[in-house]
């Protein structure tokens, strides 16, 4: 959680989220772990999860008749959340592992599940009393598995404000090594694709390994460099991005050559390089480690 600061009896609209239905006041508040996909992120302070909750559960809890907490901590953590505040009404929990069911109850507390992937939504009937503080109480719950072309889920869109609708945003991740030649012509494919679909989100990352100090890639520490004459581009140029990576997506390109045809100053690329290379680059290789180790335990 980053905190902003809270002045006393007044709740900021963007942290927690106050969502008032039916009269009833339902405080939302979100939790990540400290660990850092970008370490070179100085921008926003991470405190321990359940010290950062703590800080605000007072406020939290005059301000609202039912505490929500929206878990990036994973299915472990979980219970030591419930154990530490068990006035917490709804946990909805990232990173299931090996739970099986879409809701469950912790003590008092009802848990929510997300499907791995986004592959499965899990959906529960929860009652309540209404202006009262009883606690919620888990009546049953399902998993709606999703795919292309799912309908919305009438028992969820029924409960919608009329006219409500929920934007739907793809996004686009490409995992290349710079030096490969299937990464370039994977490349030359996503750019064609992201030209005919300009308004979606995509990115590009780099695949190697951070051991120790040391940056580890399939073809040698001359691709970790020429990554990172990447990335200089990326942050010194990204008007020039889309251009740059185009050049790049034939098999024999060199960065320095477009860096030249794009008239882009190469003393400024070396000196970030130089400067903010290697953790750039190292960001980009735990970024894709993540995504490796992220194997589900579907049973």
């Amino acid at each position: 959680m980053a905190r902003r600061g809270l002045r006393k009896g007044r709740m900021p609209q963007d942290y927690p989220l106050i969502v008032v239905k039916n009269n009833i006041r339902f405080g939302i508040t979100g939790l990540t772990t400290q660990e850092r996909l970008s370490a070179g992120d100085g921008s926003v302070i991470v405190e321990p999860p359940l010290m950062a909750l703590k800080k605000i559960w007072k406020e939290l809890q005059s301000a609202s008749d039912y505490q929500i907490v929206l878990s990036h901590l994973g299915e472990e953590a979980i219970t030591a959340l419930a154990d530490s505040f068990p006035d917490v009404d709804l946990i909805v929990n990232g990173h299931r592992k090996s739970g099986q069911y879409p809701a469950t109850m912790i003590g008092p507390t009802v848990v929510m599940q997300f499907g791995y992937q986004g592959k499965k939504l899990a959906r529960a009937d929860l009652g309540f009393s209404a202006g009262g503080r009883e606690p919620l109480m888990l009546e049953k719950s399902e998993w709606i598995p999703v795919a292309p072309g799912t309908s919305p889920d009438s028992s969820v869109a029924t409960r919608l404000s009329p006219g409500s609708t929920i934007e739907a945003r793809s996004v686009y991740d490409l995992y290349i090594m710079s030096q490969c030649t299937y990464g370039r012509a994977a490349l030359k494919e996503y750019i064609d694709f992201t030209r005919r679909a300009p308004g979606e989100e995509w990115n590009l990352w780099f695949i190697g390994d951070v051991r120790g100090d040391s940056l580890h890639t399939l073809h040698g520490s001359e691709e970790a460099d020429d990554e990172m004459v990447w990335l200089a581009v990326r942050s010194l140029y990204p008007e020039k991005w889309p251009d740059f990576l185009a050049a790049m997506s034939s098999e024999d390109a060199a960065a320095f050559m477009a860096i030249r045809s794009l008239k882009l100053d190469s003393v400024s690329i070396k000196k970030w390089v130089s400067r903010k290379g290697r953790p750039a680059l190292a960001d980009h290789y735990r970024i894709n480690t993540n995504a490796r180790l992220e194997v589900p335990d579907e049973r």
